[in-house]
């Protein structure tokens, strides 16, 4: 679907754009490791992809998710210190996002939602104005972007997170520039008890949240 979707793109930015935090290291080491020179760099950094790839073969996210799960902030600090990645380079780009993507989890693992959403959101809206930016630059004019998130990033106003979205900040952002933005919420009719179950909900809810 991704890569029909990017195949329909005219412009001559990145057809496809990540704006998200990492849900996975294992992809990531595979791209930074052909770049990385230093030999105790190098090393280090497989052996990061390999302890990731092992856990990441679990597939059932119900269970298990490497990135969320495990702790890996200072195995991340100190590649990162090995590596030393050129500014604005690939390479530092990669490690950033693991770093981001790992602060972003932990966040949320030990407790401190607010900050984690507020840095997942920052984190997404820096993303989206690099790629914009990338895109204008190439093709002399604003692109045409198309977003896919969960309702509660593309909010206009204040979402239900006390957050300031990347859905808003994209509806300002198209304001801004003279255009105007359109947002669309499908909200799943989950389980009985579970997530997106809708029965519980006042009838006002969907209208409030609209």
């Amino acid at each position: 679907m991704l890569a029909d979707i990017g195949a329909a793109s005219q412009g001559r930015g990145n057809p496809v754009w990540g704006c998200d935090q990492a849900f996975g290291t294992t992809h990531i080491l595979d791209r930074l490791i052909p770049m990385v020179a230093a030999p105790a760099a190098r090393t280090l950094a497989t052996r990061m992809r390999d302890w990731a790839r092992g856990k990441e073969r679990t597939r059932d996210l119900a269970k298990y998710h490497f990135m969320a799960a495990e702790p890996k902030s200072d195995s991340l600090a100190r590649l990162a210190a090995a590596v030393a990645a050129a500014p604005e380079s690939e390479a530092e780009w990669l490690l950033q996002s693991l770093v981001v993507s790992d602060r972003i989890y932990r966040s949320y693992r030990e407790g401190h939602y607010y900050d984690s959403g507020y840095e997942r959101e920052e984190y997404m809206k820096q993303r989206f104005l690099a790629e914009y930016r990338l895109a204008a630059a190439r093709d002399g004019t604003g692109p045409k972007v198309v977003l896919k998130f969960g309702h509660w990033h593309v909010f206009r106003g204040v979402g239900p997170s006390n957050l300031q979205t990347l859905g808003d900040f994209v509806s300002q952002f198209a304001v801004a520039n003279g255009s105007r933005s359109f947002h669309v919420a499908i909200w799943p009719y989950g389980d009985p008890g579970g997530y997106g179950d809708i029965s519980t909900w006042s009838p006002k809810t969907p209208k409030l949240l609209a």
